[in-house]
């Protein structure tokens, strides 16, 4: 498995996504097929990144097969004044990014999840809703189609229901690396 920490914005440092992927290996079954990947959105109520939702996350789903990646999305400025819609644009920039390094990292373009909590979760939700919105890919600079997008949520009880309240068939299920 190799790391990676990728700069997203020249003239912010602090907004990276940190990469976990496995190596090819002639060890494992079918090492040349893709894996799936899974963004990772730490919560934090946009002030801080929650460290208890970043590397435990990733390394958990790494450990189901997944490349994961950590975002470190743009925080409250220090006068407290919102950035909207600049955490949005970070996960857009990153979701471009995945697409594009998929083949060189053997990731399957079409199989990149979304994993937020709490700040994250609200990022990630609003991403599954307006990533398509031609003022977010024109604001983000992308010149990737965006990706086609199916929402589920994790409910407490450790259902699996899609927005309608519907339960997510275990084809859809995100959990699901194959």
């Amino acid at each position: 498995m190799h790391t990676e920490t990728i700069v997203l914005d020249p003239d912010r440092k602090d907004v990276t996504l940190t990469a976990l992927c496995w190596d090819p290996s002639p060890a494992l079954q079918d090492a040349s097929r893709p894996r799936p990947g899974l963004l990772i959105l730490p919560g934090g109520g946009y002030q801080s990144h929650a460290h208890r939702e970043m590397d435990p996350i990733a390394l958990r789903f790494a450990a189901m097969g997944y490349h994961t990646f950590i975002l470190r999305y743009s925080l409250m400025r220090p006068d407290g004044a919102c950035l909207h819609p600049q955490p949005l644009i970070d996960v857009a920039r990153a979701m471009c990014l995945l697409r594009e390094r998929a083949q060189a990292w053997c990731m399957d373009p079409e199989r990149i999840g979304v994993c937020g909590f709490s700040a994250g979760g609200h990022l990630a939700l609003m991403y599954a809703v307006s990533h398509a919105q031609p003022w977010l890919q024109e604001a983000a600079g992308l010149h990737c189609p965006p990706p086609a997008c199916r929402v589920h949520c994790g409910l407490p009880g450790g259902g699996r229901h899609g927005l309608d309240g519907r339960p997510v068939p275990p084809s859809h299920d995100p959990r699901r690396p194959g």
